[in-house]
C-alpha cells in the first residue's frame, strides 16, 4: 500500500472517530437540554404565577379549566374522579395564585394535584399506609440482658440502642429488612429477610456469644484509652467481672490468683497482711480508670469493677512513665447501663477447716532433759520457764491416785505449807490452737442503683463487708461508696465523673513477726500440750487485775488470750479517690480531653501494751500512735485526633500530665503507762518519743502517641514520654521512655475461613526510672539516744548527686490465634530486658565514714515465655465447656557487675539473681555423710553453696467453666507453681523448743532418761572418716542441726498445686421470676469454696505466700478453707 493511502486512511479513521465523538456528545447535549427545560416546565414557581378568578357555584371541572384558561397550563382531569363532587366552589379574587387556586378549587376533597412535566395531573390522594413493627430481646448465653447494645436497620442505615431490659422495639415502613445487632466483647450478629407487613409486630430477638474470636475484642490499655484487641503489638490479659466477684473476700487481690499468664499473687491467710503481686518478677502499677492509685487492695469492692485489663510489659505501660515500667494491672468501674436497675448481692463464707494446719508432737511436755516441775514459772524450779522437753505425759503411774505420772504443775492446789501438791502430767492441751481459734467468716453486702437517659447516666454502688477473724477479737470492717455519672452536656461535650470512698475499721489484728507479739510463739512453739490454754481465758491473776496476766510461764511468753484482747494493734483507715474528666469534639477529627485526680487517705495505728506485758520493754504497759497521710494529685490534658483516608488509618494524641504526692508520718509512743488501761499519750510515765515526716514528690511530663493502620491488617503505634522528676539530681532529672509496636493480621493476608484469627505482634521500649524521693542526697535523720534524749545522725549512706535514671531496654514477640471460630484459642509470648545504669548501695571502706554509697552499674538481664490456650465448646444442646490454661516462666540474671568485680554477694554473671545461697550448712564427708565434732555435734561448713533457686521454675493454672441446661454453672480453678526453696521458719522454730511433731521416737525417749545421743555421720580422725563414736544430748543435735546450721537442712520445696476456687451456681429462669410480680430482671444463687485443697510437700505453712512461707522472719497461721453462698438479685 502507498504512504499516501496509509495516510488518507489514518485521516479517515481519525475523522470517523470525531464524528462518533461529536455524536455522543451531541445526544448528551440534546438530553441535557431536554432535563434543563423539562425541570424548568416542572417547576414553575405556581405561586408566583397570578390569575384572576370568579367562580360561584361551580364544580371542579369548571374551575380547573378556568385555570387553565388563564395560566396556559394544561391540566388532565379524569371525569371519573371528580363527577362525585358536588358544585359548590366560590372564588371571589382579582388576583390569585395558580397553587392557591387549585389548592381552594380540591379543599375538601381526597383529591391531589402533581406537575408532570407540562401537565397538571389530578389524582386521588393515597391511603396512609400503616407502618409495621420489629421488636424482640438482646441477651447473652445465660439469658442476661445485653442493654445498650447497637442496633442497626441496614435499609434504612438507622441505628439505635435496646433498653436496660435488653429489649427493644421499632416502627418501620412495611418491606423487607436485615438487622444488625453489636456489643462489645460479643460475637457481632446479622438476621436478614425480615418481612414486615403493614400494622403487623414480628418479632426478632438476639442470643449474642461472647466474642472468643479475639478479632473484635477490646480492652483497656494505657491512660485508660480502648483498644482493640487486633491492634496491640504487646500483650495484654482481661479479666471479667464475674471472675473475681465470685468467692466474698475482703482483698480483691486474691481472686486474681491464676486469672493471667505471668501474674503471682502471694496469698496469705493472715487478716490484713498485704498481699504481694508480681507481674513477670515485677511489682506492677495499679491503676483505676485511668488513674494511678496507692492500693492496699482491701480498698476495692470486686463487685465495683467492670472488668480489669492487665497490660504486660514497659510497652503496654509506657505512658504511665516510670510507674508502669513493671506493667499495669489496669481497672475499669462499672457504669450504668440503659434505663433504671437495682441489684442487690449477699455473699457469705465461712472457714470449714484448714487445708495447711501447723501440729505439733503431743507425747512430751515442758521442761528440759524429761524433767518438769513447777515453781513460779521464771526458772526457780526444775525447768518451769523453758523449751518444750519435758518429760512424756501420759505415762501410766499405779502410785498415784490418778493413775498417771504426777508433777507439779501451773494449776497445782497448795497444800498448807503452800507447796504444790503434783498432779497427772498429761496431754490435756493436744487442741491447744484448734480449741483458741474461732470460726472466721466474711459476710459481704451490697447494693447498686443506677439510671441513665440520652443525656445523663448515673450508678451508686455501696458495699459492707465483715469479716470476723479466727484469732479472737481480730476483725475488719470495710465499707466501700463508689458514684459514676456521666453527662452529654452538649453535642460536643461530655462530662464524666467517678468519686470512691473507702473505710477500713480493724479493732484488733494478728501480729505475725517471730517473738513475744505473736501468739504462735506463746502457745504453739513455747508451749508443751501439758497446759491447756482454756484455763487461761480469764487472764488476770486474782486480786491483781488488769496490773499482772496469769500464765505458766513468766519469763519469756505472753498468755495468748492476753495477748488477744489487751495487746491490740488497731488501724483505721479512710481513702478518697476521685477523677473527673471533660471530653470535647472538636470537629470530625479532633477532640480533646482534660482529667483531674485526687486521691487522699489517712490511716491511724494504735498499738496498745497491757501492764505485766513480757518483751517489748513494756512490763509498765505502753501506746504507739502512728498516723499516715498520703496526698496524690494528677493533671492530664490531651488532644486526639483520628481519620482515615482510603485503606490508612490514624489515630494520635498529644498531651501532658502534672503529678504531685505527698506523704506525712507521724509516730509517738509512751515509756510505759502511769495508770493501767489508760491508753493515751499524756498517760506517758517519761517523756513522749515522737517522730515525724513530710515526704513530696513531683513529676512533669510531656507524651505522644501515634497509632497507624493500612488495610485493616497491618498496625503500628509509637509512643514517647518525656518526665522531668524532683527524685533526681536536677542535672539529669530528665528522661524519655519511646516505645514502638506493631501487629500484623495473617488470617487476613492468607485469606483464612472467617472463622479463623492469627496475628503476629511485637514491641520494644526504652523506660527510665527515678528512685524514692531525697535518695540522691545525704542528710540528717532524727534519732533517740540514751535516756530518752533526742539527737540526729547523719545517713551511713552516701547520696550521689550525679546519679542518672535507671534504663530498662526491652522488646516483647507474640502470637495470637483462634480457630474454629473460637472454639479453640492460643496465645503465645516471649519478652526480654535489659535493666541497665541500676541504682544500688556500693559497699564503701569504713574508712570513709560511710558504710555505702549509691551508684549507677551493674546489669541484669530479664526474660520469660507465657502461654494461654483456650477452649470454647459446646459439646451438646445442654453442655458448654469453657477451658483456659494459664502458664508462664520468668527470670532474671546477673549480667554485668560495676568495676568488674567476680560476683555481686556471691551471685556470678549469668547466674540467677533469686540464688539460694548458704554459709550456714554442716560439713559432710565425700560420700555425703555428716562430719561430727568432738562435742558429737556437726562441724559448721563456712563455705558459700548454692542450693537452687527461690523463685519458681514456672506457674500455670487451669480454669473450666461448665454450662448445663442453660441454668447451671459449675466451675473449678486449679493453679500451681513447680520449682523453688526456702526455709521453713516455722519448722525450725519447732525443732527448736521440742514441740516439733517429728521429735519423738527412741531418741527423743533416750533422751528423757538422760541417755547420750551418738548422731549418725563420721568422725575425721588423722585424716580419715571413721563412724561416729562422739556423744551428745538428742536435743542438742536437734538445735544444731535444724536451727543453728539450717541453712541446708531446714530447705524445703516451694512446690505445690491448689484447688483455687469451686463455684456451683444456678440462674432462676425468667418464667419463674415473673409468677412473683416484683419486676425481678434476673436472680442467681451460687456455692462456693476457696483454698480447697493443696498438695505440697513443705512443712507445717502454706508456701502460697512465697519465700518458704514465712516471708521473711513472720509466722504463719493455719491456712483455712472457705464454703460459702451468694445470692444476686437484679430490679
Amino acid at each position: 500500500m502507498k504512504k499516501g493511502s496509509i495516510l488518507h486512511s489514518t485521516v479517515r479513521n481519525k475523522l470517523i472517530f470525531l464524528m462518533k465523538c461529536s455524536f455522543i456528545l451531541l445526544v448528551a447535549l440534546l438530553t441535557l437540554t431536554s432535563m434543563l427545560f423539562a425541570s424548568e416546565a416542572n417547576s414553575q414557581n405556581l405561586d408566583r404565577l397570578k390569575i384572576s378568578l370568579r367562580l360561584e357555584r361551580a364544580g371542579i371541572k369548571e374551575g380547573l379549566l378556568a385555570v387553565q384558561k388563564q395560566s396556559k397550563l394544561r391540566f388532565s382531569i379524569p371525569d371519573d374522579l371528580i363527577s362525585k363532587y358536588p358544585r359548590n366552589i366560590e372564588i371571589n379574587s382579582d388576583e390569585i395564585s395558580v397553587k392557591n387556586a387549585i389548592e381552594a378549587i380540591l379543599k375538601h376533597t381526597n383529591l391531589q394535584y402533581r406537575i408532570v412535566n407540562n401537565f397538571i395531573l389530578i389524582e386521588t390522594k393515597p391511603v396512609p399506609q400503616q407502618p409495621g413493627r420489629i421488636s424482640g430481646k438482646i441477651t447473652d448465653t445465660k439469658g442476661e440482658p445485653l442493654p445498650g447494645a447497637s442496633i442497626r436497620i441496614i435499609e434504612l442505615n438507622r441505628s439505635f440502642s435496646n433498653n436496660n431490659d435488653g429489649s427493644y422495639t421499632v416502627d418501620v415502613k412495611p418491606g423487607i429488612y436485615s438487622v444488625e445487632v453489636k456489643y462489645m466483647s460479643f460475637a457481632t450478629q446479622l438476621k436478614t429477610a425480615i418481612v414486615v407487613e403493614e400494622g403487623k409486630i414480628v418479632t426478632v430477638d438476639f442470643v449474642l456469644k461472647e466474642d472468643t474470636g479475639v478479632l473484635n475484642e477490646v480492652v483497656v490499655t494505657a491512660l485508660g484509652i480502648k483498644k482493640e484487641v487486633k491492634k496491640l503489638g504487646y500483650a495484654v490479659q482481661e479479666i471479667k467481672s464475674d471472675a473475681i466477684s465470685k468467692v466474698p473476700t475482703n482483698n480483691f487481690a486474691t481472686q486474681l490468683s491464676g486469672k493471667v499468664a505471668g501474674l503471682t499473687v502471694f496469698n496469705s491467710p493472715n487478716l490484713m497482711q498485704q498481699t504481694k503481686i508480681e507481674l513477670r518478677g515485677r511489682e506492677p502499677l495499679m491503676v483505676i480508670d485511668g488513674i494511678p492509685v496507692n492500693s492496699n487492695t482491701y480498698d476495692i469492692n470486686a463487685l465495683d469493677i467492670e472488668n480489669i485489663s492487665v497490660l504486660k510489659g514497659a510497652t503496654a505501660a509506657a505512658l504511665y512513665g516510670s510507674k508502669g515500667q513493671n506493667g499495669a494491672i489496669q481497672i475499669t468501674t462499672k457504669s450504668a447501663g440503659k434505663g433504671t436497675s437495682v441489684e442487690l448481692s449477699q455473699r457469705s463464707i465461712f472457714r470449714t477447716g484448714w487445708i495447711v494446719f501447723p501440729e505439733t508432737q503431743t507425747q512430751y511436755g515442758n521442761g528440759e532433759q524429761g524433767k518438769y516441775a513447777y515453781f513460779d514459772g521464771m526458772g526457780n524450779g526444775t525447768f518451769d520457764n523453758d523449751f518444750v522437753w519435758g518429760p512424756k505425759m501420759d505415762v501410766k503411774d499405779p502410785s498415784t491416785a490418778s493413775g498417771y505420772w504426777e508433777t507439779p504443775q501451773w494449776d497445782s492446789p497448795l497444800d498448807a505449807n503452800g507447796k504444790r501438791i503434783p498432779t497427772p502430767f498429761i496431754s490435756r492441751g493436744r487442741n491447744n490452737l484448734k480449741n483458741f481459734l474461732e470460726t472466721g467468716s466474711t459476710i459481704s453486702n451490697y447494693a447498686s442503683i443506677s439510671s441513665s437517659n440520652e443525656k445523663t447516666s448515673m450508678r451508686l454502688g455501696l458495699g459492707y463487708d465483715y469479716t470476723n477473724g479466727e484469732v479472737p477479737s481480730t476483725e475488719l470492717k470495710n465499707y466501700n461508696a463508689t458514684l459514676n455519672v456521666t453527662s452529654q452536656a452538649t453535642d460536643r461535650l461530655k462530662l464524666s465523673s467517678t468519686l470512691q470512698f473507702n473505710k477500713q475499721d480493724s479493732p484488733n489484728f494478728p501480729r505475725l513477726n517471730y517473738g513475744n507479739t505473736n501468739i504462735l510463739y506463746g502457745m504453739l512453739i513455747w508451749a508443751g500440750a501439758d497446759v491447756d490454754m482454756r484455763g487461761f481465758k480469764d487472764y488476770w491473776k486474782p486480786g491483781k487485775e488488769n496490773y499482772e496476766q496469769l500464765y505458766f510461764n513468766y519469763s519469756w511468753i505472753n498468755n495468748p488470750y492476753y495477748m488477744a484482747y489487751e495487746q491490740t494493734q488497731s488501724l483505721s483507715r479512710n481513702k478518697f479517690f476521685g477523677v473527673a474528666s471533660a471530653d470535647y469534639q472538636i470537629s470530625k477529627f479532633f477532640s480533646a480531653t482534660l482529667r483531674q485526680s485526687a486521691e487522699v487517705s489517712g490511716t491511724t495505728n494504735e498499738m496498745k501494751y497491757p501492764y505485766g506485758y513480757i518483751g517489748a520493754n513494756a512490763i509498765k504497759g505502753n501506746y504507739e500512735l502512728t498516723d499516715a497521710n498520703v496526698s496524690e494529685y494528677n493533671t492530664d490534658a490531651f488532644i486526639k485526633y483520628g481519620s482515615t483516608l482510603g485503606k490508612f488509618g490514624i489515630n494520635a494524641f498529644v498531651g501532658g500530665s502534672v503529678n504531685f504526692k505527698q506523704n506525712t508520718l507521724h509516730n509517738s509512743k509512751t515509756q510505759g503507762l502511769q495508770v493501767p488501761q489508760i491508753y493515751n499519750l499524756s498517760n506517758s510515765i517519761g517523756s513522749v518519743l515522737s517522730t515525724n515526716s513530710l515526704t513530696q514528690y513531683a513529676r512533669n511530663s510531656l507524651f505522644a502517641s501515634a497509632d497507624l493502620s493500612y488495610d485493616d491488617a497491618y498496625f503500628l503505634s509509637l509512643t514517647e514520654r518525656v518526665d522531668v522528676s524532683s527524685a533526681l539530681p536536677e542535672s539529669n532529672n530528665q528522661y524519655s521512655y519511646p516505645s514502638v509496636s506493631g501487629s500484623v493480621i495473617l488470617s487476613k493476608l492468607l485469606h483464612m475461613p472467617s472463622s479463623s484469627f492469627l496475628k503476629v505482634r511485637g514491641s520494644w521500649a526504652m523506660v527510665r526510672a527515678d528512685l524514692a524521693p531525697y535518695q540522691y542526697a545525704s542528710y540528717y535523720n532524727p534519732s533517740i539516744i540514751y535516756d530518752g534524749n533526742n539527737s540526729v545522725t547523719y545517713s551511713p549512706v552516701l547520696g550521689n548527686e550525679q546519679l542518672r535514671p535507671q534504663k530498662t531496654t526491652g522488646y516483647e514477640l507474640g502470637t495470637n490465634a483462634s480457630f474454629f471460630g473460637g472454639k479453640l484459642t492460643v496465645d503465645l509470648t516471649a519478652y526480654r530486658y535489659v535493666d541497665s545504669e541500676s541504682i544500688y548501695d556500693q559497699n564503701a571502706s569504713l574508712a570513709s565514714g560511710f558504710t555505702r554509697y549509691k551508684i549507677n552499674g551493674n546489669r541484669f538481664n530479664r526474660f520469660g515465655y507465657e502461654a494461654i490456650l483456650g477452649t470454647n465448646l459446646e459439646i451438646s444442646n445442654n453442655v458448654e465447656l469453657t477451658s483456659t490454661i494459664n502458664w508462664s516462666l520468668n527470670r532474671n540474671k546477673l549480667a554485668e557487675i560495676y568495676g568488674g568485680a567476680d560476683n555481686l554477694g556471691g551471685i556470678r554473671v549469668g547466674d540467677r539473681m533469686d540464688l539460694y545461697m548458704t554459709s550456714n550448712t554442716m560439713q559432710k564427708a565425700p560420700d555425703g555423710q555428716l562430719i561430727i565434732g568432738p562435742n558429737g555435734l556437726p562441724v559448721k561448713d563456712t563455705e558459700l553453696k548454692t542450693l537452687g533457686h527461690i523463685g519458681p521454675d514456672w506457674t500455670a493454672s487451669w480454669f473450666n467453666n461448665f454450662k448445663l441446661f442453660k441454668q447451671f454453672n459449675v466451675s473449678f480453678l486449679l493453679e500451681g507453681r513447680v520449682g523453688g526453696i526456702d526455709q521453713a521458719n516455722l519448722n525450725q522454730q519447732l525443732w527448736y523448743s521440742g514441740a516439733h511433731p517429728d521429735a519423738v521416737g527412741p531418741d527423743r525417749e533416750a533422751y528423757t532418761r538422760g541417755e547420750p545421743y551418738i548422731a549418725k555421720g563420721v568422725n575425721l580422725v588423722n585424716g580419715q572418716y571413721v563412724p561416729n563414736t562422739y556423744k551428745t544430748t538428742y536435743k542438742d543435735f536437734s538445735e544444731q542441726y535444724w536451727y543453728r546450721m539450717n541453712g541446708e537442712s531446714n530447705v524445703f520445696d516451694l512446690t505445690f498445686l491448689k484447688l483455687r476456687e469451686v463455684s456451683i451456681g444456678y440462674d432462676l429462669p425468667k418464667s419463674l421470676l415473673d409468677k412473683f410480680k416484683l419486676n425481678i430482671k434476673g436472680a442467681s444463687f451460687s456455692v462456693v469454696g476457696s483454698n480447697l485443697f493443696i498438695a505440697s510437700a513443705f512443712p507445717l505453712s502454706d508456701p502460697d505466700i512465697g519465700n518458704g512461707g514465712s516471708n521473711g522472719n513472720l509466722l504463719q497461721f493455719p491456712s483455712a478453707r472457705n464454703v460459702g453462698f451468694n445470692l444476686n438479685v437484679k430490679f
